[in-house]
């Protein structure tokens, strides 16, 4: 028996509820177009769509990872606090790069830097296009944005303002994972669907997304979807070539 039919079930049972399409097995251990390697499932539906679908797990990836989600996080926690009333124009909040604190001191603090941004926001002159201000998590530059919107967005840093190291070795992790996977989906099947385990309690849906978008999409020819699972039967979709 694979070891993976436990998330391959899952993700079955998935479809069906999210698309209302059922899939049912045709064959496993496929042989790709050249012969030379390997999917994991050809899925066939009631209305003969196919699917091929090559399973992976993140059980292998880097600290690095761990530290761009984590970063992710709790950028997150600082937003979801951030109070926009009484501001009208659009500014750039840049976090900074790393943080050096629990996710428990975090949930004490986060309200503490995002009424620091707010105020700072609502308070800064017309004349002045950019602030930069102190926190108990470290330094935040806040920037009036020219935008003709109403409203304000409050919008944190990419992975350009990640730690660059960082950000290369995720990038060159993925583009392995990439590389090997996408030779193994070179198929006819109508559906190309690479299928993530994320194994590890830290993962997070927002920094794979991330990773995905930003890598370089020439290596995903034949990766139609990309699906992770964040805990059991917990599925997103993070990448669609469309």
């Amino acid at each position: 028996m694979k070891k993976e039919n436990a998330i391959k079930n899952r993700f079955l049972d998935f479809l069906k509820d999210s698309e209302g399409i059922p899939y049912r097995v045709e064959g496993e251990d496929v042989k790709n177009r050249t012969g030379e390697k390997e999917f994991d499932y050809l899925l066939v539906s009631d209305t003969g769509q196919t699917l091929a679908l090559e399973v992976t797990s993140l059980i292998d990836y880097p600290e690095a990872f761990a530290r761009w989600t984590y970063w992710w996080r709790l950028t997150g926690e600082i937003k979801k606090n951030i109070d926009k009333n009484g501001l009208s124009d659009r500014f750039l909040v840049l976090a900074p790069s790393t943080f050096s604190v629990s996710r428990i001191a975090l949930s004490n603090m986060a309200k503490s830097v995002a009424y620091e941004i707010s105020e700072t926001a609502r308070s800064m002159p017309l004349t002045s296009k950019k602030q930069r201000i102190r926190t108990q998590l470290g330094h935040f530059e806040i920037t009036r944005e020219s935008d003709d919107s109403s409203g304000i967005s409050f919008r944190y840093r990419s992975y350009s303002q990640l730690d660059p190291d960082d950000v290369r070795r995720v990038l060159k992790w993925l583009e392995r994972i990439i590389e090997s996977k996408n030779r193994q989906l070179d198929t006819d099947a109508d559906r190309q669907v690479l299928l993530v385990e994320m194994v590890q309690s830290y993962a997070d849906e927002q920094a794979i997304k991330d990773a995905f978008s930003i890598a370089d999409s020439t290596r995903l020819v034949n990766t139609k979807e990309v699906y992770v699972e964040i805990g059991k039967s917990n599925f997103r979709k993070v990448y669609d070539q469309k």
